[in-house]
């Protein structure tokens, strides 16, 4: 995991652990910057059945999935039944891939506590898309979180950015940066 991160990880491991996570979290940032790999990380522990908690330095937690019970096990074979991986198939998310996953999301979890849903390179949404991706916001299922992604939050429609969470995500620079990777 890349250093920055610490602190996003740090602030969603405190919110997992006293069960007030938000239903939607819209990670913005720059290619590169990691955003799908604190996503991945997230719906990782939401799935796992036996969440680790990990000390860090400045006294903080970090929780991380035990990697070996059957939910995450299911998770790392693209096979579990309580997550969706929303995937343009063409060059924009369609009205139709949205209505699947809200469909998906009222749906409820077969094995964790939480359905999950993941939206990488949420930019690519056709506004008919977003629009049906609002009810869902405005009137989220219980248990379910939807994870949206980003480069450029400013092609989103402002009322999904107004309901989601957001954490942007922004590497360190210069002398700082070479001092997180030493």
């Amino acid at each position: 995991m890349k250093p920055w991160l610490t602190s996003h990880q740090q602030l969603l491991s405190q919110q997992y652990s006293h069960a007030t996570l938000p239903h939607a979290i819209l990670i913005s940032g720059m290619s590169g910057a990691g955003k799908l790999e604190l996503a991945q990380w997230l719906i990782n522990i939401l799935s796992c059945q036996q969440p680790v908690v990990e000390q860090v330095k400045n006294s903080h937690q970090i929780i991380r999935h035990c990697g070996h019970c059957k939910s995450c096990l299911l998770l790392k074979s693209h096979t579990f039944p309580d997550h969706l991986n929303l995937i343009a198939e063409k060059t924009s998310l369609g009205v139709d891939e949205i209505r699947f996953a809200n469909n998906f999301l009222q749906k409820t979890a077969h094995l964790g506590k939480y359905k999950t849903m993941l939206i990488n390179h949420a930019q690519s949404m056709t506004p008919s898309a977003a629009n049906a991706l609002l009810k869902t916001l405005e009137e989220p299922s219980e248990h379910s979180i939807i994870i949206l992604i980003t480069n450029d939050i400013a092609m989103l429609l402002p009322t999904i950015v107004s309901r989601c969470r957001v954490l942007s995500i922004r590497p360190d620079i210069g002398a700082a940066l070479l001092n997180e990777l030493a």
